[in-house]
């Protein structure tokens, strides 16, 4: 009895030291700081973009944080969660981030402080079984840098809360030369980024590429591209290009510009509902880039997104939601490419093939990043976006995977080598003379959808960011990102798996039977 008694005290000792040494070693980690992520992505730790952003301040760099206190779900923990990032960033600023934290809700002195900073009360309402509130919040954030001043007009995402404070920080501390220069090309049909409505994506995408960089629209007819943009979005143009335009776009290139082409061989008319062939021109320059555009439309009866249509039902013409196959959605992406890795699909509405050119022009080099889904289909000819009619598989569609994305970098050939040049629209402009036949190093993006745009904002933030060469941001964009679907497993790894289930638990049992038979021995 008296050796079972002091067992039972040595059982009980034992397990007050691991328990003292437990909390004691937690302890020591918060003090540290310390952290252990083992997610694939990281998630849960700083991203090396984070750390470089503050590791080479030059001078203060002051965080006002404009947050209101005690939000209910599912604002509860961004304040912390802002809180607590901060706090990270300054174990490696080397004490030049200084962090103020305000909450500024009822005071107005407060209030018009904030706006003076750029940030200003988001609309907030709550309702519960037991109440109903309807408010104004702060959920925002000001950076000064020596003269510079940045601002974080809100916060509403956990998922992206280290991308937006990190894309602020760079924005304030890096020199407004080097800073990337994003131009949006119009003349041709194109929508104006800048007279988009706030609340609609293409406005959120141009507050995106503006924080990015500078920002704004450039084109028209016959104006050549300036010097100082580095980068090149073409997006849905429905007017023929003329060709004077099209020889400013291959110079552009030449001279090592960037471009990202969102352009699809159909053009949908939502109000008539009907399709058009695309007449935009662009097809020769992306041919001889490296890309061919095709002239199919792409559908899926499986996969596929909601579209507000409008539809005629008893003699009234009202907008309703449907699922038509024309706006299909992927999964079948390379996920050895870092823009498209952590994307869990992607949405291209009206979208068409896009093929790598065989061969490739020489100096080029080409790789598809999106296909479609393997019961995909082809079809020529449709002309028709009544939803009820494209339910049933015409005898003409080709079912199969098709590619949607390209991505081409090298040395490009001009369009125009042993052409003829075109006369300018601008008569007052110079004529053509001393074209470059070859272009500096370089890279080309091309999407089959001109609507992907509107529906994929993060693919057109990571297709910028490759294009730029900052995958940085896109390692960041990606992180806490929502899962990437499961391949299913082979027979050998399923049989693999299923043995490791059952037998694992076995394996613990056997241990165990063991143990207590040799304790009873």
């Amino acid at each position: 009895m008296t050796t079972r008694l002091a067992m039972l005290r040595e059982e009980w000792l034992r397990t007050a030291c691991w328990a003292a040494l437990a909390l004691g070693a937690i302890d020591l980690g918060s003090a540290v700081g310390a952290r252990l992520d083992l997610t694939s992505d990281g998630r849960y730790g700083l991203s090396d973009a984070a750390i470089e952003s503050v590791e080479h301040l030059e001078r203060p760099l002051t965080v006002q944080v404009w947050f209101s206190e005690d939000l209910d779900p599912p604002y509860h923990q961004h304040r912390q969660a802002l809180l607590d990032l901060l706090t990270d960033l300054g174990r490696y600023a080397d004490g030049r981030l200084h962090v103020d934290v305000i909450d500024p809700t009822g005071d107005p002195e407060l209030v018009a402080r904030a706006a003076r900073s750029g940030v200003r009360p988001l609309p907030y309402a709550f309702r519960s079984w037991d109440r109903t509130e309807t408010r104004s919040v702060f959920m925002g954030a000001s950076l000064d840098y020596g003269d510079r001043h940045g601002v974080i007009g809100a916060l509403p995402s956990l998922d992206h809360l280290e991308l937006d404070v990190v894309r602020a920080i760079r924005a304030v501390t890096t020199e407004p030369a080097d800073r990337p220069s994003i131009g949006w090309w119009l003349g041709h049909g194109e929508p104006d980024p800048t007279s988009a409505p706030d609340d609609s994506p293409v406005a959120d995408l141009r507050r995106q590429l503006a924080g990015r960089g500078s920002f704004r629209t450039v084109g028209g007819m016959d104006v050549p591209i300036p010097d100082d943009v580095d980068l090149l979005l073409v997006v849905a143009p429905r007017d023929p290009i003329p060709t004077v335009d099209l020889v400013h776009l291959d110079q552009f290139v030449m001279r090592g510009g960037r471009v990202a082409v969102f352009a699809s061989g159909v053009v949908p008319d939502l109000q008539r509902l009907t399709l058009s062939e695309a007449e935009h021109g662009l097809r020769p320059w992306l041919g001889r880039m490296g890309a061919v555009l095709g002239e199919q439309v792409l559908l899926d009866r499986d996969d596929n997104e909601v579209l507000a249509l409008p539809v005629t039902t008893g003699g009234r013409r009202q907008l309703v939601r449907v699922q038509p196959p024309l706006a299909l959605v992927t999964t079948r992406l390379d996920r050895d490419v870092s823009a498209v890795r952590e994307l869990p699909r992607v949405v291209l509405p009206f979208a068409s093939p896009v093929t790598l050119a065989e061969p490739l022009p020489e100096g080029v080099e080409g790789e598809v990043w999106v296909w479609t889904d393997d019961d995909a289909s082809a079809r020529s000819g449709l002309r028709s976006l009544d939803p009820a009619a494209l339910q049933v598989a015409d005898p003409t569609e080709r079912t199969g995977s098709f590619p949607v994305m390209v991505a081409l970098s090298g040395r490009f050939p001009s369009l125009f080598v042993g052409r003829e040049l075109p006369e300018r629209i601008d008569r007052e402009a110079p004529p053509f003379a001393d074209l470059r036949t070859s272009s500096d190093p370089t890279r080309i993006a091309v999407v089959g959808s001109a609507d992907a745009v509107a529906n994929d904002p993060v693919l057109v933030a990571n297709t910028v960011d490759w294009l730029l060469e900052d995958e940085a941001l896109i390692g960041i964009r990606g992180r806490g990102a929502a899962e990437v679907p499961m391949e299913a497993p082979s027979r050998d790894q399923a049989l693999w798996m299923k043995a490791a289930m059952v037998g694992a638990p076995m394996l613990l049992i056997a241990l165990g039977a063991l143990a207590t038979r040799r304790r009873s021995a």
